[in-house]
């Protein structure tokens, strides 16, 4: 018999397709979704937090990678608590494109404990550093 068995993998689906998300939530494999503004248009979902409330219908719970737009830090931190407040999730990852701002938001949204996916990873020396200041993700 096995014990102590640890889940080794989180499954994130990275589409808005209502139907594709409440198939997979009600299998009970999934632990989130990436949403982009591409794919919230494609869906005709008029903004981020309107995306974020019909993802939520069909998935109870799980996270919701959403991104925080800006052109500097400023901006990005911002668009992160307009998020917040507006849509009234508590399980949103923030997405942010690795830049200086982006890193220097991160570290400004883990001060207030949120979560953050450092994404546009295109080499290892960015994954390391967003390694260093312990992004909750890495994306590519």
């Amino acid at each position: 018999m096995v014990t102590n068995l640890k889940k080794q993998m989180d499954i994130f689906l990275d589409t808005i397709d209502l139907e594709i998300i409440n198939e997979y939530f009600e299998i009970g494999i999934l632990a989130g979704v990436t949403t982009n503004p591409t794919l919230a248009k494609r869906f005709n979902m008029k903004d981020d937090i309107e995306m974020i409330k019909e993802v939520r219908s069909v998935m109870k719970e799980g996270e919701i990678h959403v991104e925080a737009f800006g052109d500097n830090v400023e901006e990005i931190v911002n668009n992160a608590h307009r998020i917040l407040d507006k849509s009234q999730d508590e399980n949103l990852v923030f997405k942010i494109p690795f830049s200086k701002s982006g890193v220097k938001s991160v570290n400004n949204l883990k001060k207030h404990n949120l979560k953050t996916n450092l994404h546009l990873i295109f080499s290892i020396n960015q994954a390391l550093i967003a390694s260093s200041i312990e992004t909750n993700y890495i994306c590519p």
